[in-house]
């Protein structure tokens, strides 16, 4: 079990984790929790971490030795960088290297990228290459689609408006998940399981498992409302892909391939772990 922990880029993802892990910090299972990122917009913008027991530090990611030096005693490391820059993290990975940490969780928390061959996805894969080259024990955490950030009116789903746009065919298969249950899973898991038995680990979190055209059904069904359905093809997505548009390009590889977690799925190493639905986040939050 770990009980030293440092979050690098506390943003879209990396804000709930720790929320999470300062929950731990209260009950005494969390020892430390260090919130690292570039400025002091961070710190700025969430001042009851402080009070709850954060600690902040503002640096430089490419000084590794500044970074080693805020990276000493920390067990575990979780990058939640911007997905644009996940090149930064080789310097991150060599400061954690030299500082000591046992675990290092780089920026996933999205479709498997094992196999990955373009795009974002091949630059997560090729850093966690860099990881063996090092010798830096990794956790990668897949968990596909964010429901409470790709199930709203700026990803397409204008739910009050009875409107739904989005790339693909919509029957390709989709693993959805809610950050809450995200930051409950990482956090009972880093606190629970000794890291000697998550090195090297792909941990692949499901919420549930659908497809954007069984979404659109659940809520019709529910609900007794008709929703007015757009599909972009997937030859439009390859193209505006071309161009380096993000939102096409995941489009695009969610209905080529899929936007799963692959397999095995290890819930079980949260026992009582008991994510949300889609529909029931959609009713709760679009009522």
């Amino acid at each position: 079990m770990s009980s030293n922990f440092a979050v690098v880029g506390a943003g879209s993802i990396g804000s709930w984790i720790v929320d999470e892990l300062l929950n731990y910090k209260a009950s005494g299972v969390v020892n430390t929790l260090k919130v690292i990122s570039r400025s002091d917009t961070i710190k700025n913008n969430n001042p009851e971490w402080l009070t709850k027991g954060a600690e902040f530090a503002k640096v430089d990611y490419a000084d590794e030795a500044t970074v080693a030096h805020v990276f000493k005693d920390v067990d575990v490391v979780f990058s939640t960088i911007n997905t644009a820059v996940v090149d930064q993290q080789e310097a991150l990975a060599r400061a954690a290297k030299a500082a000591g940490v046992k675990l290092f969780v780089p920026s996933e928390y999205g479709i498997d990228t094992e196999d990955a061959t373009d795009g974002v996805f091949l630059a997560k894969r090729r850093f966690s290459e860099f990881l063996k080259e090092i010798g830096l024990p990794y956790v990668k955490v897949f968990t596909g689609l964010w429901i409470d950030y790709f199930i709203t009116p700026s990803w397409g789903w204008q739910l009050d408006e009875g409107k739904v746009t989005f790339g693909g065919s919509g029957d390709s298969k989709v693993t959805f998940v809610h950050r809450t249950d995200i930051a409950r899973y990482v956090g009972y898991v880093f606190t629970h399981v000794p890291s000697s038995e998550l090195a090297w680990k792909l941990l692949r979190i499901q919420g549930e498992l659908t497809s954007f055209n069984k979404i659109v059904a659940d809520y019709e069904a529910k609900t007794g409302k008709k929703l007015e359905v757009t599909r972009t093809p997937r030859e439009v997505l390859a193209e505006e892909a071309k161009n380096g548009d993000l939102v096409p390009s995941l489009f695009y590889e969610w209905d080529l391939r899929g936007g799963t977690v692959g397999t095995p799925v290890t819930n079980g190493l949260y026992p009582d772990w008991n994510p949300k639905s889609v529909i029931d986040y959609i009713t709760e939050s679009f009522a």
